[in-house]
């Protein structure tokens, strides 16, 4: 039995704010808005379509895509509504 996962290069939230924190800056406010947007499209998918919750959603488990597009990971906690 294995597992097969999507290769996600980039840095996961928590990094990137640390990468700007240490650079005395802030996440863009379109930036931000557009984490957020997709970060609600993904729960509200997980919940309506799929009928999981995730159980462990913190910024080491959201990833950011080069084109800050999200990605949601560790799904070890989650479960079935």
């Amino acid at each position: 039995m294995f597992i097969v996962i999507e290769y996600v290069e980039g840095l996961n939230l928590y990094e990137y704010i640390q990468a700007l924190k240490e650079r005395e800056m802030f996440i863009h406010q379109l930036r931000f808005n557009q984490i957020i947007l997709d970060l609600i499209s993904v729960q509200q998918y997980l919940h309506k379509h799929k009928t999981i919750v995730h159980k462990d959603l913190n910024p080491s488990n959201i990833m950011l895509r080069v084109d800050f597009k999200i990605v949601v990971t560790d799904f070890g906690l989650s479960h079935p509504i």
